[in-house]
């Protein structure tokens, strides 16, 4: 289950990174590499808190299309699932500027996206209830300089093993102290049909250095023990990601 912070890299909506780049061509692809400590999913992690290898790809369109795929590794031995070993995203959608072009540096500008997107697991175990799911989603993004802030909502009409449906909705800011260090945080609620509903929250900073960014975030939930299967995944946890940009000059 793909996370739009520490997972994303260029899957996030609107990469800004990734738009500033292609402004001059008209379409361009763009490969990110991640090692991370954990993987993280609104709050809870999908690798039983083992580290794990992501890859993603985005296609950015001068005509505001974009699409992208992202795959990770991903551990559910701790909610008692030892076979399922890898999960894959694959997402479309349009973004609508106002004002100046959102990936055009300096002054304000903001950026509303539409977004659908199938999450599926192709060796998850024998058959029964699926952890496929998909999910639409709309955000918008606002930049005032060095600061932009960020507002999501999202559906899914049937969510992973059976859980009905679930919507969430978050917000999060960050913050371009410098070139190479971006502070950053989070908040987001989330309910299921028939599953706890849940809050999470990270906090941490982003350091870019040439073609590689290293982020450091400390993630919570409000989850206990038992609301979260009878795992340990839900726990407070400190991870780490490092990600490689071979298309940055």
């Amino acid at each position: 289950m793909r996370k739009l912070r520490t997972a994303i890299g260029l899957a996030l909506l609107g990469s800004t990174a990734a738009t500033a780049h292609a402004q001059q061509v008209k379409d361009a692809f763009f490969p990110t590499l991640f090692l991370a400590s954990e993987y993280r999913y609104d709050g809870t992690s999908s690798s039983s808190g083992n580290p794990v290898v992501q890859a993603s790809l985005y296609w950015w369109r001068a005509d505001h299309f974009y699409a992208g795929v992202f795959a990770s590794t991903v551990d559910y031995s701790g909610f008692h699932d030892p076979d399922t070993s890898y999960e894959i995203d694959v997402y479309a959608g349009y973004n609508w500027d106002i004002g100046q072009p959102f990936f055009e540096m300096g002054g304000d500008a903001t950026r509303i996206s539409l977004e659908g997107m199938y999450t599926f697991f192709p060796d998850q175990g024998p058959p029964g209830p699926t952890f496929d799911f998909f999910q639409m989603k709309a955000a918008i993004q606002n930049r005032r300089g060095p600061l932009t802030l960020r507002a999501e909502t999202a559906l899914v009409p049937e969510a992973s093993y059976g859980a009905g449906y679930a919507a969430k909705i978050e917000g999060g800011a960050r913050y371009a102290l410098t070139g190479w260090l971006t502070l950053s945080g989070e908040y987001g609620y989330r309910e299921a049909e028939l599953r706890s509903d849940r809050s999470w929250w990270d906090i941490g900073a982003v350091f870019t250095i040439g073609q590689f960014d290293l982020d450091l975030r400390w993630y919570d939930t409000d989850l206990d023990f038992a609301e979260c299967g009878f795992s340990e995944n839900c726990d407070p946890a400190l991870v780490g990601s490092l990600s490689w940009n071979p298309w940055r000059g």
